[in-house]
């Protein structure tokens, strides 16, 4: 069942064993690892070799899986589904020759972002895979994020461009046509929706500073109740606005992973204070994700010395 899997990050948790932890590494080696005991341990999975941005799983515990980072064997780049616990990790996107896969979301279908060729949606567990960029041409087809209303899976929106001109975009025919909401503009960087109320969607943009022309545009987290028509921003103290999670149970709860660590807003994203004291200082957080199960757990994904960290707050 493809479409039921949860919204991609990262980091992901098993809908069945919520112990079960898994964070991949987006790098030209990258890897997945799996930890049994909440993130206490983790180990490699044979999931080696692909630079991995997101994950996303189904009820089931199986797990779909974006291959990039950078690698140049195609082998390494799709999509790939382990219904094994990471045991094995074959191929999921047959029927597509080039892919670069940057983001998965799923609702009703499984939208796959690629940052070379656009968007392509499957219905059948990836045996056959259709455009779904449809209108879009050039950068506006180099995707940095997708994510699906899961209550009218018809509806997607998707970052997309090529880091100057950014732009966001909402399809209400599974990616048959595109309208524009948000941009151009620089850095466009994440995206998140609220489960509960699905017309609440959140955008994290980086600051954006051009020398010696006096350019700055601030980073901003933005925010529509209104499925795109309107928006408003917070400005937080930070540079880059990495990833962005909703609480599957309060629509106020939202978090942003940043160039400074985790922020977090209790009235719906008007405004955001820093938290996690176990994170060392000013580390970046590149990806978040609610524990679903036990919705006080989040678990980050950190930069720190030595490569990429996951914590738990």
């Amino acid at each position: 069942h493809p479409q039921e899997l949860s919204a991609a990050e990262p980091v992901a948790i098993d809908p069945q064993t919520p112990s079960v932890v898994y964070g991949g590494v987006n790098s030209v080696t990258g890897g997945l690892f799996k930890s049994v005991d909440g993130g206490a341990t983790w180990s490699a999975t044979g999931c080696t070799g692909i630079g991995i941005p997101s994950l996303a799983m189904r009820p089931d515990g199986a797990i779909l899986i974006a291959g990039g980072g950078g690698s140049y064997d195609s082998t390494r780049r799709g999509t790939f589904l382990s219904t094994d616990g990471a045991a094995t990790c074959p191929r999921a996107s047959h029927g597509i020759s080039a892919f670069n896969v940057v983001a998965l979301a799923a609702a009703g279908t499984l939208y796959m972002g690629d940052s070379d060729t656009g968007t392509q949606r499957t219905s059948d567990g990836g045996v056959t895979w259709s455009d779904a960029s449809q209108g879009l041409i050039g950068s506006q087809r180099q995707v940095h994020g997708l994510v699906v209303d899961p209550a009218t899976p018809s509806t997607v929106y998707q970052t997309s461009g090529n880091t100057l001109e950014d732009t966001a975009w909402k399809s209400t025919d599974s990616g048959d046509s595109w309208v524009l909401m948000r941009g151009p503009r620089p850095l466009f960087e994440s995206m998140a929706i609220d489960r509960i109320d699905p017309t609440h969607v959140f955008l994290g943009v980086g600051r954006f500073t051009l020398f010696p022309r006096p350019i700055d545009f601030p980073a901003s987290i933005d925010r529509t109740v209104d499925a795109g028509s309107t928006w408003a921003s917070a400005l937080p103290f930070v540079d880059h606005v990495y990833a962005l999670a909703v609480d599957p149970t309060d629509s106020l709860r939202v978090y942003a992973g940043t160039n400074s660590g985790v922020l977090r807003s209790t009235d719906g994203g008007i405004t955001f204070v820093p938290i996690g004291s176990g994170i060392p200082a000013a580390q970046p957080v590149i990806a978040l994700v609610v524990d679903p199960n036990n919705t006080s757990i989040l678990y980050v994904l950190a930069f720190v010395m030595a490569g990429q960290g996951i914590a738990e707050l």
